[in-house]
């Protein structure tokens, strides 16, 4: 799979994780999910939060038509707002991104900016 399949795919990837993760759980229950699958080494599941921080920090990077944002919360992640809005949807994925990438502490992906992605990504832009 190329590299531009696999940065269009993101948001696409983003979504399933919110569909499969967070819908149905609250946002403790899915950090406790993630301490568990560190504890007893779960490759597969922390394959999964690593691909989900990539896909969200991914998704929130891009230009998107307004209201995508805000349905991914509503509808995938199956979430009310107080703020119900692309800019209050865009604050509640940042910290979902955040507080996965510090819960996954060293089983982290790579900083945001740094992994493979987005050195594809730039290359991408620049041809």
């Amino acid at each position: 799979m190329s590299s531009t399949t696999v940065y269009a795919l993101q948001p696409d990837i983003a979504k399933a994780f919110l569909r499969r993760h967070v819908s149905e759980s609250s946002r403790a229950e899915l950090l406790r999910f993630v301490a568990a699958a560190i504890a007893n080494d779960a490759t597969n599941d922390l394959d999964d939060m690593r691909r989900a921080v990539i896909a969200l920090e991914s998704t929130l990077d891009r230009a998107l038509a307004p209201g995508t944002l805000l349905a991914m919360v509503e509808f995938d992640a199956n979430t009310g707002l107080d703020d119900a809005s692309d800019a209050g949807a865009r604050a509640w994925l940042e910290t979902l991104a955040r507080d996965l990438r510090t819960r996954l502490g060293t089983e982290a992906p790579p900083a945001h900016g740094a992994h493979q992605l987005d050195r594809d990504r730039g290359a991408m832009k620049a041809t």
